[in-house]
């Protein structure tokens, strides 16, 4: 399960000692493993929300914007577009 909770460093971790993720972009950076967006949970994922298709370790099929790396991917996620 997720949970997402705000609050400052020091709350998370008198909470949750040192069980938590303050700072999902940077762990993201420091831990990724490009063989996991070519699993199967993750490309399920990716198609049910983003409805992209994962073509390899490197590649996503965005009906929007086309062939994608996974890091531009990784980006456009983080940007917050009101269409």
């Amino acid at each position: 399960m997720l949970n997402i909770e705000y609050g400052s460093y020091q709350k998370l971790y008198d909470k949750y000692g040192e069980d938590f993720i303050y700072d999902p972009d940077m762990y993201f950076n420091n831990t990724y493993d490009e063989k996991w967006i070519t699993s199967d949970i993750a490309r399920k994922i990716i198609k049910d929300i983003d409805k992209s298709e994962v073509l390899g370790e490197n590649c996503i099929e965005s009906p929007i914007l086309g062939q994608i790396s996974q890091k531009i991917y990784q980006v456009e996620q983080n940007i917050d577009v009101n269409l």
